[in-house]
């Protein structure tokens, strides 16, 4: 840059971004009295920011990303007063806390990119009150942060739909405060990390659509905060052993195990006590056996999917005895017989035809305030209402594709289900009312 011009009284935005400017930035600022905006942006520049530019007295904005500068942010910068906009991305700098120490200082502050630039450095331990951190949906790879997984303040940690790889690796004995963790769609490999029940207060785990494998630890066992579980889409084995571990887990209301245990037997087991389980979904693991007889003594149960298996043998009458239940579906499965009846007479269910869209607010965790909306669309078809009768309270209708062997209700003659070949279970709420449950 010419001397002219980095010691000009009378400039006040002085831009120069995207040219090929090389060497040292080497402003006279007390000379460059009148100067507010500076943008060297894309150039080639090296070595260090200048330490004299708080020397220019009215220079507010700052934008210097996209060149080769190393070192730090200089100390120089405390008590910056004029500075409102600092950009320093996509450069080479290091210390990031020290920078984050000076850049606090500067009362007017209301801009900071660092974008690309303080390459793998620690920041969470500067935020030792961070309760809630999300930074789901980006393109975040590697390995997490040493300092965010050995926080003692983080309450909730969601990191969905990332790039993290390797092994899950928390410090649960260090995570004294986590409630809720969610690390779901990531690249995760290895085995559930069988240290979480050391973290006193998790009451939400959601390790869906990661690459893990064998079968959920037995340290789960008693898991006493755990309410709400989602393991789907992983490469889990063994169902029976974890059905086993999971029912001692006091307090689990949600359990998630969809597109997970392929092609293994459901267990039957008539010991399995969930006692406060709410919502109970398995479907699409291609699971062989009979819908078993230990879901008789869920009596809190209001969501049951199983729908996408390959289970076999009749509907169980206790089903129709499960009052809670206000979402059933059993579709897509090799089930044959009759129809329960009983299933009429839930209170809760209650029949309405042609597509419905509802949504379904589940409280996660037991925590008033960690809830999670789900919506669910069905279509049915055919003149489903004849058998069901006019007063039924009947909202989810089992229904089975063309290539499975279709149930009669009760005996009364005419297959009334699934004679157009409709694939799903279908409901709605209470016709005329807002179809919304909470």
């Amino acid at each position: 840059m010419s001397f002219s011009l980095v010691n000009s009284r009378n400039i006040s935005s002085l831009v120069l971004r995207n040219n090929s400017f090389s060497a040292l930035i080497d402003l006279n600022c007390s000379a460059m009295v009148n100067l507010k905006l500076l943008d060297l942006v894309d150039n080639k520049f090296t070595g260090s920011i200048p330490n004299n530019l708080p020397a220019c007295p009215l220079l507010k904005t700052i934008d210097l990303g996209g060149n080769n500068l190393t070192g730090q942010i200089p100390e120089t910068f405390k008590n910056f007063n004029s500075l409102c906009y600092l950009s320093l991305s996509m450069c080479n700098l290091n210390n990031l806390s020290g920078s984050l120490q000076i850049l606090h200082t500067c009362p007017n502050l209301t801009t900071l990119v660092l974008s690309r630039s303080f390459d793998n450095e620690e920041i969470f331990h500067l935020f030792p009150n961070l309760s809630y951190f999300a930074a789901h949906s980006n393109n975040l790879d590697g390995r997490m942060p040493f300092s965010l997984v050995n926080s003692r303040s983080i309450s909730s940690l969601v990191l969905r739909n990332n790039s993290f790889s390797g092994f899950i690796d928390l410090n649960c004995s260090a995570m004294v405060n986590l409630k809720l963790l969610d690390l779901v769609d990531y690249k995760f490999t290895g085995s559930i990390l069988n240290n979480l029940p050391a973290c006193p207060l998790l009451k939400t785990v959601d390790l869906g659509g990661n690459n893990l494998t064998g079968q959920i630890p037995e340290t789960f066992k008693n898991f006493n905060s755990l309410c709400y579980l989602s393991l789907s889409m992983c490469n889990l084995n063994n169902l029976s052993g974890s059905l086993q571990i999971l029912h001692t887990c006091p307090n689990l209301t949600t359990l998630v195990l969809s597109r997970s245990f392929d092609s293994e037997e459901m267990s039957s087991d008539a010991k399995l006590q969930f006692k406060k389980l709410k919502t109970l979904v398995i479907p699409s693991c291609k699971l062989t056996g009979r819908i078993p007889v230990w879901l008789n003594g869920l009596t809190k149960l209001r969501i049951l999917d199983l729908s996408w298996n390959e289970l076999t043998g009749s509907i169980p009458l206790f089903l129709g005895s499960l009052q809670s239940l206000v979402y059933l579906d059993l579709s897509n499965n090799y089930l044959s017989g009759e129809i329960p009846k009983s299933l009429t007479g839930l209170p809760d269910l209650q029949f309405h035809e042609t597509f419905v869209l509802f949504s379904v607010e589940m409280e996660i965790a037991g925590d008033e305030d960690c809830r999670r909306r789900r919506s669910l669309e069905k279509k049915i078809g055919g003149d489903v209402e004849e058998w069901c009768g006019k007063e039924t309270e009947l909202k989810w209708i089992l229904s089975f594709s063309d290539r499975r062997e279709r149930p009669t209700l009760d005996g009364e003659g005419e297959d009334r289900v699934g004679r157009d070949g409709v694939r799903s279970i279908a409901g709605a709420g209470r016709v005329g009312d807002d179809p919304h449950i909470v």
